[in-house]
């Protein structure tokens, strides 16, 4: 698919002029998603598209730009329109988005550099019965507001389980994938046992795991027994809150607990007191036991990996970027919200020993996400991948996370991965727009 600059035309109303090799003679409708215009399509020689203010300003079309097409029919739709759905969102404030204003800044410039359109929303946003909604642009250095049309895919960015939760969020989601048969990919977040189950059936993934149990006093006394450490793990969270390491010490318990300031250690007389003190107010349902792994460290600190994965412009996974976390000192995670420090490979090991671990980690990670992306009904794009190695070089898969963020690919040593990232990204957002328009909009005329 031809990427073609497109400016808009003074003096020449409801004319479109494309190059020779974009014009057909049966086109009769310019189409900007669920917008379209009736206009009189003529060729030039030049290597532009022009279009007239008039049919400019009907469609709405946000920028100067060069833009991908699909003809289909009569109709030449602009190719594509990515709506990113969120839920938290500050008007006027330097971070509209917190901290993930820099991700949401990233994927909207690549977009328009790669020929499309990308915006965010919210619920509050959508004009269901005009077909429209105000969407945030990034332009030249501000951000803005802008009426657009419902776009071809949306990409969901909801922050966390209780904001997927809410009912506005769950009516948009159901809307515009069932009555609108808008693709809508990374739908919803995992379940950390739903997804350990799949994952220990799998033959290729099952090598990888550390024993996991469903959160009973039993199994924690018989984990403690045979590993001497275990970490408790909320199965709906995220970011590393609410997890709990709990090591066997002599004959007591210690129970540590990241909190923003420091890591909270408790010592207990029996397994007894430490489940009515840590765990009193929450339901054993709500948590794993994983085995606690010794892992490799850096400069005396534990370090892991993050792997993503991302689909292409033909639906095929990859992997995209890998980075290791190192934790802070006193931490009982890696994670950067505990302050882990995020380094590339290349800081940890020789050149030949991080590329080996790369090859290794590429070949496994895309598998995975593969069979993982077979057992789901949901629209999956990227996958994050957090795996260490222990002290014996074995490597260790501890989670798979459905919505993995950028942030930490921001780090100067490897913010050049992002570029893949968001090439993968914007190609399969393009690759869902053309299936979309297999099971087209009801457009509405603007004239």
């Amino acid at each position: 698919m031809d990427l073609f600059k497109v400016e808009k035309l003074n003096h020449k109303p409801n004319t479109v002029y494309l190059p020779t090799a974009l014009y057909q003679k049966s086109l009769s409708k310019l189409c900007f998603s669920n917008k379209y215009v009736n206009c009189v399509f003529k060729p030039t020689s030049q290597p532009k598209c022009y279009v007239s203010e008039e049919v400019w300003k009907r469609l709405g079309l946000p920028y100067n730009q060069k833009w991908h097409f699909l003809q289909q029919e009569d109709t030449l739709h602009f190719m594509p329109i990515i709506g990113i759905f969120t839920t938290h969102y500050h008007p006027n404030a330097i971070l509209p988005f917190g901290q993930r204003t820099e991700e949401m800044k990233g994927l909207l410039e690549y977009a328009r550099q790669a020929g499309g359109c990308a915006f965010v929303f919210t619920p509050r946003q959508i004009q269901w019965e005009l077909g429209t909604l105000t969407g945030l642009l990034y332009d030249e250095g501000d951000w803005r507001e802008q009426e657009v049309p419902f776009p071809h895919v949306v990409y969901d960015r909801t922050p966390n389980r209780r904001a997927e939760n809410k009912q506005s969020v769950k009516y948009v989601k159901s809307q515009f994938h069932h009555n609108y048969g808008i693709p809508w990919f990374n739908p919803s977040f995992f379940n950390k046992w739903d997804i350990h189950q799949f994952l220990k059936a799998h033959p290729l993934s099952s090598q990888f795991l550390p024993q996991t149990y469903d959160f009973t006093s039993k199994h924690l006394k018989e984990a403690l027994d045979y590993f001497n450490t275990v970490y408790v793990k909320p199965k709906k969270s995220s970011h590393g809150l609410g997890i709990k390491r709990i090591i066997k010490h002599g004959e007591g318990y210690i129970c540590e607990t990241n909190t923003p300031e420091r890591c909270v250690k408790h010592q207990y007389a029996s397994l007894k007191d430490c489940l009515i003190s840590e765990f009193h107010s929450h339901l054993a349902s709500q948590y794993v036991i994983q085995q606690g792994i010794d892992l490799q460290k850096h400069n005396k600190h534990p370090f892991d990996f993050r792997v993503h994965t991302n689909k292409d412009g033909e639906g095929k996974w990859h992997l995209s970027a890998i980075a290791a976390k190192v934790a802070a000192v006193n931490t009982i995670t890696t994670h950067t919200y505990y302050g882990g420090q995020i380094l590339a490979l290349n800081d940890i090991f020789d050149q030949e020993t991080a590329q080996k671990y790369v090859k290794g980690l590429k070949e496994d990670v895309v598998a995975i996400s593969e069979a993982l992306d077979e057992q789901t009904d949901d629209l999956i794009g990227e996958l994050g991948f957090d795996l260490g190695l222990d002290q014996e070089n074995r490597l260790w898969l501890f989670e798979i996370n459905a919505r993995p963020g950028q942030v930490i690919f921001h780090h100067p040593k490897i913010r050049h991965q992002t570029k893949l990232i968001h090439r993968y990204w914007f190609n399969y957002c393009l690759y869902l727009s053309k299936l979309s328009l297999l099971k087209p909009l009801t457009l509405s005329s603007v004239e």
